[in-house]
């Protein structure tokens, strides 16, 4: 579905009041896409200069997040990080100085799950409920409304959110409850930061040995190093199939050429060296006929 497009009527719309805080890189294309979908928005950021361009569409601006939670039935909030999320929420012109009985507080940053359920309780102590809904995809995708989000909370409160969310994101998934947004948001993090590390830490081996690295970044782009999920490997951790496509025995002998590749320019690759052992030691035990998703269920 088109973010530009979801089934909630214009009327409908105008009778919830929406609040938006934090206006940076990702918040203010995101609450730019609330008021091109005619919701009444009020908004808040810590820099005022920041709201100009939601104000001049039609936004409200408020000049505290208290004054913010005081007039809205949702309220969106994307923060920086853990320390600025309590600033707005908990300091003394913060959300639950005024949070409204019935509200719901929906935080996109990426927080600790342990941090969400924090809030989480706090919004019930208030009568109101929250949502953990952390986005990807960039500023860019933002502007398009083509984020994703990953939500954990209660049902009733993700489908609450649900039409506002589809303003902003092209794919939006109730993870679970509380916290489970934010686990979603981590491994996210998780596999794409590695495998950019991983993939600087190979491109550099490429220059040790003297190849034309934007040649190497090419060849990588149109290889499965550039594109990692095109093999389908990952559909076997669904199905649980251990029948070897890429077998682990392929594994280890491709990663042991590569370290005999780093041993010979003395290049230290310590990425590669854990991805080695991970391996080894699934096929160690008893797997190495196994597929590569292997790794999944038997490495610990």
């Amino acid at each position: 579905m088109s973010a530009a497009l979801h089934e909630m009527p214009a009327l409908a719309r105008s009778r919830m009041n929406i609040g938006f805080i934090g206006l940076g890189r990702m918040g203010g294309p995101m609450s730019a896409r609330l008021v091109a979908n005619n919701y009444p928005l009020r908004v808040c950021d810590v820099n005022p200069e920041a709201c100009a361009p939601s104000a001049a569409k039609g936004a409200t601006v408020c000049a505290t997040p208290a004054e913010v939670a005081r007039q809205a039935d949702l309220i969106v909030t994307s923060l920086p990080g853990p320390r600025e999320v309590d600033s707005v929420m908990r300091g003394e012109e913060g959300i639950f100085s005024a949070l409204r009985p019935g509200a719901l507080l929906v935080e996109t940053s990426t927080l600790a799950p342990a941090h969400s359920r924090a809030l989480s309780a706090l919004c019930l102590q208030a009568g109101a409920e929250y949502l953990d809904a952390p986005v990807s995809n960039g500023v860019a995708a933002a502007v398009r409304g083509d984020l994703t989000i990953m939500a954990g909370g209660s049902a009733q409160a993700y489908e609450k959110a649900l039409p506002v969310l589809r303003c902003m994101a092209s794919h939006v998934y109730h993870m679970g409850p509380v916290g489970a947004g934010n686990v979603a948001k981590l491994i996210n993090q998780m596999i794409y930061l590695v495998y950019v590390a991983s993939f600087c830490e190979a491109a550099r081996l490429g220059d040790e040995w003297n190849l034309d690295v934007p040649k190497l970044v090419d060849v990588l782009r149109n290889s499965v190093a550039g594109r990692p999920l095109v093999t389908n490997w990952e559909r076997r951790l669904e199905a649980g199939d251990l029948t070897p496509g890429f077998s682990i025995r392929r594994v280890l002998k491709d990663l042991q050429l590569c370290a005999e590749a780093c041993a010979e320019k003395n290049y230290s690759a310590p990425l590669l060296e854990t991805a080695l052992n991970a391996f080894r030691k699934v096929g160690e035990a008893g797997f190495v006929e196994s597929d590569l998703s292997a790794l999944y269920a038997h490495a610990r």
